[in-house]
């Protein structure tokens, strides 16, 4: 691959690699997740401030393999301040996109709803904020959730409960069991994203879980353990 130079990027995560080194997975709009070798970053005490999450960034980089080698790297912005519960949303939202992602599958909106929301994350609420983006990261992968009718295609009713298939959607059930189970409201809700008026969203946030985990497999997020 040719030199790539002066792309927007956020790091989503970074590693040590080596006595002066770090590997960063990141996020680009025109190239999707990359991982990149930094070299010589502890001997830089500019770019180690660079090599950071939070803060959007300019970099080139070139390399024919997976593993691309870092070029240049500079700020292109003051990086968000977070803290307490505001930083482990930002570290779960990073993760979650680190997971989902595949390298090299570029997808200019999804940069951008990832930009749009970490900016609202300093002052944002978080539940409806993290609900959004569980959401709509998935509509813009390929996974969009069926949330306004069930499987017969029948509009979604708000008194009834619902057995959910990522594969097929919401069919009408009478009682709950083993499977995905979530109410019609909480599935309204979804759609809607009102969040703001409702009262409980612990059935939207369950339900959301769920569906994230049909994606991720069976190695749980380290991020949600920073929520216990």
């Amino acid at each position: 691959m040719p030199q790539i130079t002066d792309k927007s990027a956020y790091i989503l995560h970074v590693r040590n690699y080596g006595d002066n080194s770090k590997i960063a997975d990141v996020l680009t709009p025109d190239f999707g997740k990359l991982s990149l070798l930094i070299k010589g970053v502890k001997k830089n005490h500019k770019k180690v401030g660079f090599v950071q999450p939070f803060l959007p960034l300019i970099i080139s980089w070139g390399g024919r393999g997976e593993l691309k080698t870092n070029s240049s790297i500079d700020p292109a912005g003051p990086p968000l301040m977070l803290k307490g519960d505001r930083l482990y949303c930002g570290l779960y939202i990073n993760e979650l996109t680190l997971r989902l992602v595949r390298p090299n599958d570029y997808n200019p909106e999804l940069f951008e709803l990832y930009h749009n929301t970490l900016q609202q994350l300093p002052f944002g609420s978080l539940e409806p904020l993290l609900r959004c983006y569980e959401k709509h990261i998935l509509d813009l992968l390929g996974h969009g959730l069926i949330l306004n009718k069930d499987v017969f295609g029948v509009e979604i009713d708000s008194a009834k409960i619902y057995e959910y298939s990522i594969e097929s959607g919401a069919r009408p059930v009478e009682r709950c069991g083993d499977a995905m189970v979530v109410s019609g409201g909480d599935l309204l809700l979804l759609k809607s994203e009102e969040f703001e008026s409702a009262n409980d969203l612990r059935g939207v946030k369950n339900f959301m879980r769920s569906v994230l985990n049909c994606y991720l497999g069976n190695k749980p997020l380290k991020s949600r353990e920073l929520f216990t």
